[in-house]
């Protein structure tokens, strides 16, 4: 399935309308919060949840033709797949006082996270601790 609704899928005012809307609600809610990672949904889910008050069979299937399409496209990875987090920023407006041009900077994690521990002070009794840190692994 390449898209989350069919192109021109049209309803009409004599579908049947759902016995119990809690299950579609609850679909469509759900669906909600998937497009806070998942931006490319919006336009789909919003149209389905422009239904809430009166859905019907034909609203069921598009959502859960929406719901297919999200199963469909989760990307897996593997134990091995490693991730490159950069952050970037664009706030320094005074980084050229004659221009005022901002300077955008981009850092990787392992960066960002030794400029905070120098600036922090933090100790670290081995290096042990400092790289479980490093690799996100937290104990206790």
């Amino acid at each position: 399935m390449s898209t989350p609704l069919e192109a021109k899928m049209k309803t009409s005012s004599n579908d049947i309308l759902l016995e119990d809307p809690s299950y579609y609600r609850e679909l469509v809610g759900a669906l909600q919060y998937v497009t806070l990672t998942r931006p490319d949904l919006s336009y789909s889910v919003n149209y389905v949840s422009q239904f809430m008050h009166a859905p019907t069979i034909t609203h069921l299937k598009m959502a859960r033709r929406i719901l297919r399409y999200v199963k469909g496209t989760i990307v897996q990875f593997s134990s091995h797949t490693t991730f490159d987090l950069f952050a970037f920023s664009n706030v320094d407006w005074v980084g050229w006082t004659t221009t005022k041009r901002s300077t955008t900077i981009a850092h990787s994690l392992d960066e960002i996270l030794s400029l905070v521990l120098q600036k922090s002070n933090i100790q670290f009794p081995n290096q042990a601790q400092e790289q479980k840190l490093r690799n996100g692994k937290h104990s206790g």
